[in-house]
């Protein structure tokens, strides 16, 4: 049986608030040491936080009666303007079972999910940031009590 994939949940070096302040104080430094040269200002273009601070990505998926969560970080140190990345499978999160859960309702498994996956992202790595909007914004709608029919919307 092949695993059905929900959600790929990105996790930041920072969050968005951060890299702004990153950026922003680049910017500043840059402006003063151009007046201090003397050389004319020049335009900003600043980078896209949601493509260029991602380190890596949480896979929610369902197996049999398993909701999985694995995830995937860079090789490399992250750091700040970290440019070449290479990804590579860390293992597992957590697991889920669904069948030990029978009188447990979607809203409660989902509620669940959510905590086991803020918590084991905490637990593992509690500088960086886990987006996980998606998951929250749909994640309510999922029948997680149907799964294993394969009726889950």
């Amino acid at each position: 049986m092949q695993d059905i994939i929900l959600f790929d949940i990105p996790i930041y070096r920072c969050s968005l608030n951060n890299s702004m302040n990153d950026i922003r104080e680049r910017k500043e430094r840059d402006i003063r040491y151009r007046e201090s040269m003397g050389l004319p200002p020049i335009q900003y273009v600043y980078p896209s936080w949601r493509y260029n601070e991602i380190i890596g990505w949480v896979n929610i998926s369902i197996w049999n009666n398993r909701i999985r969560a694995e995830y995937w970080l860079v090789k490399q140190r992250v750091v700040k303007w970290l440019r070449r990345k290479d990804f590579e499978h860390r293992g597992k999160l957590f697991v889920y079972h669904l069948k030990r859960k029978k009188e447990v309702t979607s809203t409660e498994i989902f509620n669940d999910l959510n905590h086991k996956l803020k918590s084991s992202i905490k637990e593992l790595f509690p500088k960086y940031h886990l987006d996980t909007t998606c998951f929250e914004n749909l994640g309510p709608y999922i029948a997680w009590t149907k799964i294993n029919e394969k009726s889950i919307i």
